[in-house]
């Protein structure tokens, strides 16, 4: 079974920043139930290697990503798709 992070885009020659590009797809791609609550993300270092893209960028997508509740870390574990998403939350 295919990494549903392989299948993330982000343009390089886009105006939009490429950390809200990669905010945009990883998020879309929770809400669509390619990445299901529970699922470990790749480390930072390895997801930015495999994206070509710097750290930062996707250190920036993950920390909008856990202020909005779509992620949660665990000390020591890693970074999660969090079990209870926002948007459930709102139509609850």
């Amino acid at each position: 079974m295919p990494s549903p992070f392989a299948a993330l885009h982000l343009d390089l020659a886009a105006a939009e920043p490429l950390y809200q590009q990669l905010y945009a797809e990883i998020r879309a791609a929770i809400l669509a139930g390619r990445i299901a609550p529970g699922t470990r993300l790749p480390s930072t270092r390895s997801l930015a290697a495999s994206l070509e893209v710097a750290r930062a960028t996707v250190v920036s997508a993950f920390e909008q990503l856990m202020a909005e509740g779509y992620l949660e870390g665990r000390s020591g574990s890693g970074t999660f798709v969090a079990r209870d998403l926002p948007d459930d939350l709102l139509h609850a």
